[in-house]
């Protein structure tokens, strides 16, 4: 029996659950570059309204230094998420109004 890896199970359920948030929206793959000296722990997103973090993108898998990740999300109208990275050292970076339709790649920094 053939095995989907965990990260990629994780990425499909967020991407689905996305989708089905956001009515009509169509998918967009962007991949997150960590260019820091941390790994990324974990990776959330909501939309700049939201008060509430959707679940971690990347699952039991950390993000680690100098590597990169696909992550599938909706597109809205205004193409605008709140990302937030937690690095292995404990700390959070949020960046605000990250426009995913302008970009297929995105860097972190840890600060």
């Amino acid at each position: 029996m053939r095995r989907i890896p965990t990260l990629s199970v994780g990425l499909i359920f967020f991407g689905l659950a996305m989708s089905s948030a956001v009515s009509g929206a169509e998918a967009k793959t962007i991949k997150i570059f960590n260019p820091t000296h941390y790994a990324i722990v974990a990776l959330q997103a909501k939309k700049p309204a939201a008060t509430e973090w959707q679940p971690d993108m990347l699952g039991k898998t950390a993000l680690g230094v100098g590597k990169l990740v696909d992550v599938e999300m909706a597109t809205t109208p205004d193409c605008t998420y709140d990302l937030r990275a937690t690095f292995d050292d404990g700390h959070k970076v949020e960046k605000p109004k990250v426009n995913i339709c302008a970009t297929d790649v995105y860097q972190f920094t840890d600060k």
